[in-house]
């Protein structure tokens, strides 16, 4: 199964988009991920929260993972590793999606009560996958 695949699994088992983003990236050990990451991503649910469908948290799970591997620690390091990596996740999720907002991605479901629904994590699983496969890209 790959990484992509494996998110979706994950996701579909009860974590959250950005928890499953991160989760992925822990259990394919593609780097080490401190278990305290995966407990920061769960509060981008939903797009923050579990309700504001801000940010999309694919995104923020994925940009959370590529600050752990490419950010500083220091005021005196280079940020053109990471400024680069976070904007070309960002470039091609916007290219795929038209959009960042999990409210904007999910109107569909939002605007008849379903938000909750099967169908709805099933549509949001293509975007989970999308997001890990690209961040393993660039990682």
């Amino acid at each position: 199964m790959d990484i992509g695949q494996n998110s979706i699994k994950i996701y579909l088992s009860g974590f959250s988009c950005a928890e499953a983003i991160v989760k992925t990236i822990q259990d394919n050990g593609v780097m080490d991920v401190p278990i305290e990451l995966l407990k920061a991503a769960s509060a981008f649910k939903s797009g923050i929260g579990g309700t504001k469908g801000d940010l999309c948290g694919c995104l923020i799970g994925a940009l959370m993972i590529i600050g752990a591997k490419y950010g500083r620690d220091n005021n005196k390091d280079d940020t053109s590793t990471i400024n680069r990596k976070a904007a070309d996740l960002y470039d091609k999720f916007q290219q795929e999606f038209g959009c960042m907002r999990c409210y904007d991605l999910t109107k569909e479901f939002r605007d008849v009560n379903h938000f909750d629904s099967q169908e709805r994590r099933e549509y949001c699983s293509d975007i989970v996958e999308f997001t890990t496969t690209r961040l393993s890209e660039l990682l």
